[in-house]
């Protein structure tokens, strides 16, 4: 399932960028998988998790996640954006 998420930091050498994921609130147990893609104006980004099986008491689940994504190469000034079609 696509998760949603929000940017909250970039590391100094600008070749990470910090993400966090309301898991509780969009319904997942995890994330299990992170898809960019970049050109010379925006990386995109398309987050993706399981959802929290039925029956499964939300008290033992993360509410909130933070992630770090490593992309690879600088950011360079380019936008940081949500991959709607990825």
């Amino acid at each position: 399932m696509r998760l949603a998420w929000s940017p909250v930091a970039r590391t100094d050498d600008d070749r990470s960028i910090a993400i966090v994921v309301d898991l509780s609130a969009q319904g997942a147990a995890s994330v299990e998988q992170v898809r960019l893609r970049a050109d010379e104006s925006e990386v995109r980004i398309a987050v993706y998790g399981t959802k929290i099986p039925p029956g499964t008491p939300r008290t033992m689940l993360s509410v909130v996640g933070e992630f770090m994504i490593d992309l690879g190469e600088e950011l360079r000034g380019r936008r940081v954006l949500d991959d709607p079609g990825a």
